[in-house]
């Protein structure tokens, strides 16, 4: 199944399986001013969850106070994935998801390891994404593009977008 048919037709899988493939996502607050910045996500699709390790000191933290809403965008490796998501972003406690997502990779930002009083790991319970995807074929754009130009009334078609609500967000 090609991309287009995926975000056509299982849109919610397909989002898990690409942010399951990235290395970092555009992170931000909807209830402050200040920039997204880049954060890696760790997935977790059963739960609707998107969970990310930060400082107790980074303004996502000190921002979101108890809790606010977020949003992050990404794009897939391949560029021919794009999306934005939006949820409630909370500090956590959940000891079990710092044993689960510790890594190599993560432990580098924390000197005393899973146990750094700096740690604040963030929860972030999804509501609903947007999502883009194109054939990243060179000639399909090419001839859509040349038809776009030829009849007026027609626009190029170069993907499919959807839109999912997370049945799990609470």
């Amino acid at each position: 199944m090609t991309d287009t048919e995926m975000t056509r037709k299982h849109p919610e899988k397909q989002f898990w399986d690409e942010l399951e493939d990235v290395h970092a996502v555009m992170l931000g607050l909807l209830c402050n001013r200040d920039h997204m910045q880049p954060m890696a996500p760790f997935a977790d699709p059963e739960n609707g969850k998107v969970w990310f390790f930060s400082r107790k000191s980074n303004d996502l933290v000190t921002e979101c106070g108890a809790e606010c809403t977020a949003h992050f965008t990404f794009v897939a490796d391949h560029n021919n994935y794009y999306a934005s998501a939006k949820g409630r972003l909370r500090r956590s406690g959940n000891v079990d998801k710092v044993e689960e997502y510790w890594s190599p990779v993560v432990a580098a930002w924390y000197e005393h390891g899973k146990d750094d009083p700096d740690i604040a790991l963030m929860e972030l319970t999804l509501e609903d994404a947007a999502m883009w995807s194109t054939t990243g074929n060179a000639l399909k754009f090419g001839w859509e593009i040349a038809k776009a130009n030829i009849r007026d009334e027609k626009q190029p078609d170069l993907g499919e977008r959807n839109r999912v609500v997370f049945t799990r967000a609470a």
